[in-house]
């Protein structure tokens, strides 16, 4: 097999398009969501399929940065805030979790999260502080907040103006790639500048930390600072249906979705039926979900999950992709097929 083409063997399938996986993923997921206008001040996004991580890098450039502003928050909505200004509520730790588990229960505010663009200012990202289990967390505060916050525990609020942006971000994977084959199929886009908001070493630090490997099934945890952000990664190695099952006990609620699974015709695991409600179900009123797919079965599952479901342009040689909202309030239904 030729390691230069981002290709998985288990799926017989590409990780995205070669020579265009940055500009797929901005936009289709970034784009599609509306995340290039607006990224709220406290934002848990859910993924179906880590892969290359391709997705998050993107998001990540997108952050605005906030690491020399206290109070005030660049693209912060004005006005009432809408159904995603409600925070989750946590119950019980998911079973299945090993010692690298998160959670989020930040209130937010998007009154627009599937529209628009812009060119975001770059900058170059802190170093990453970056951890792999709560046990090896250096600040046992943190580690407390974690553990606390999966479990379902209070914790003490702050002024939101005084505390930093939070982005957290939960995927899965049930063959993740090995850091070198990763940075592979990465580099072109730092060679070609898309990706020159992150630093090569800071995201080898951020991804080894998560301590992935054979056999060691369960969440994975990785924390770091960019941009004034604290960015949570939690990733789950094995099956999605693992992965929902396990946030379906923890409370968890996501304000939109990423759903870049292998096609539905090579893993039809990852847009099964079940698998669509799950996401429904732990998607906040008002939140989205976005793919590259346009597929039937995929549009059909979204609109049984309780999304309204939209064609939109697709990237490349795909005609279309698929945005969807769940209503803020109402009946469901689908606002264009």
């Amino acid at each position: 097999m030729n390691t230069s083409f981002p290709y998985n063997p288990h799926y017989d399938d590409p990780y995205f398009s070669p020579g265009a996986g940055f500009a797929e993923a901005t936009h289709v997921f970034i784009r599609g969501s509306g995340l290039d206008l607006n990224i709220p001040r406290g934002i848990t996004i859910g993924e179906t399929g880590f892969g290359t991580g391709l997705n998050l890098w993107a998001l990540l450039t997108h952050l605005p940065d906030c690491s020399r502003q206290s109070g005030a928050f660049p693209g912060r909505p004005q006005g009432p805030a809408d159904a995603l200004d409600q925070p989750a509520e946590a119950h019980s730790r998911p079973a299945g979790v090993q010692s690298s588990p998160a959670g989020s229960r930040d209130p937010a505010e998007n009154e627009n999260p599937m529209a628009g663009s812009q060119n975001p200012a770059e900058a170059q990202g802190q170093p990453a502080e970056a951890h792999s289990r709560p046990a090896d967390l250096q600040n046992p505060a943190e580690e407390r907040d974690v553990v606390d916050r999966l479990r379902g525990q209070p914790r003490e609020r702050k002024n939101p103006a005084e505390e930093s942006p939070e982005l957290w971000y939960w995927s899965v994977d049930a063959y993740p790639l090995e850091w070198d084959q990763l940075q592979e199929w990465l580099q072109p886009y730092w060679d070609s500048g898309e990706l020159s908001a992150l630093n090569p070493g800071d995201v080898r630090s951020w991804y080894q930390a998560l301590g992935l490997g054979l056999g060691r099934l369960g969440w994975h945890l990785s924390s770091w600072d960019f941009r004034g952000w604290r960015v949570r990664l939690a990733l789950w190695q094995g099956d999605v249906e693992g992965m929902l099952s396990a946030l379906g006990h923890s409370g968890v609620s996501f304000h939109g979705w990423f759903l870049d699974g292998h096609s539905p015709e090579k893993n039809p695991q990852m847009w099964s039926s079940e698998v669509l409600q799950d996401v429904g179900a732990l998607t906040l009123p008002g939140g989205f979900a976005v793919t590259y797919s346009a597929a039937g079965v995929v549009k059909a599952g979204l609109r049984r999950a309780g999304f309204q479901v939209v064609r939109r342009p697709g990237f490349g040689v795909k005609r279309h992709m698929v945005v969807a909202r769940k209503p803020a309030s109402g009946p469901e239904g689908v606002f264009e097929g």
